[in-house]
């Protein structure tokens, strides 16, 4: 391996880094739209997400080779590469793990948040059908008494 590849190697991983980092800010957007229930923008935001996941994911392919043999491959590049290289990839790794981390929590919010409009709804529906018990049958009815004025 050259120094070549080494600053290819790096770089990918600073792509990567990048998207991860537009992942994280886009995470965030996320949360603050699931917080508010507006369920437009969040499918926007997702589809946003979907993109920067799809390229992270076509990066992890081109280092995949990299990564399964790092041992040997390092070997054959400077010290100083060595170093950043290593330090990009645990530098992604915790930036990867930190996103599994908070998507774990939004997906909680989110069943949190289903679940507090679904009782919302069973409450909203049992008002509806008290207030239905106590409707008169068959439309307003007819007086039973009649005020009549004998003169």
């Amino acid at each position: 391996m050259s120094q070549t590849d080494a600053d290819h190697i790096l770089s990918t991983l600073k792509q990567e880094i990048a998207l991860c980092d537009e992942l994280a800010a886009l995470r965030s957007q996320q949360r603050t739209l699931i917080d508010v229930g507006d369920a437009e923008k969040l499918l926007d935001v997702l589809a946003g997400k979907q993109r920067v996941i799809t390229r992270i994911g076509e990066l992890e392919k081109q280092l995949k080779p990299v990564k399964a043999d790092w041992e040997h491959v390092r070997q054959g590049f400077p010290p100083s590469r060595r170093l950043a290289i290593g330090e990009a990839f645990r530098n992604v790794q915790n930036l990867l793990e930190g996103l599994i981390a908070k998507e774990t929590e939004d997906a909680e919010a989110l069943v949190a948040r289903k679940q507090d409009l679904a009782q919302e709804l069973e409450t909203f529906d049992r008002k509806r059908q008290l207030g239905a018990a106590y409707q008169p049958v068959g439309g307003r009815p007819e007086s039973r008494f009649v005020d009549r004025k004998d003169a």
